[in-house]
């Protein structure tokens, strides 16, 4: 049976998510997440709107914003590789 995206986002302990990303003028962004902020319970969201499922989980790799934060977004990923 294949798991759903979301199902791979929330039972991976770590995991690589592929999409496009309209800020790097559409290409492929291959990013290394988890769903849940480390060291916290604080848990990623699904949310669908206008036709896209997107995806906000924490990036191990991105750089923090002035508030420590590295949420980021995945709009339609093309792939996710349980880590």
């Amino acid at each position: 049976m294949n798991k759903t995206i979301l199902e791979q986002l929330i039972e991976a302990n770590n995991f690589w998510i592929s999409y496009r990303a309209k800020k790097h003028n559409n290409e492929v962004q291959k990013r290394f997440g988890t769903w849940t902020k480390p060291g916290t319970d604080i848990k990623g969201k699904h949310i669908h709107i206008k036709g896209n499922d997107i995806y906000v989980y924490w990036c191990h790799n991105a750089e923090p914003s002035k508030n420590g934060n590295k949420w980021r977004k995945a709009t339609n990923p093309l792939k996710v590789e349980a880590e």
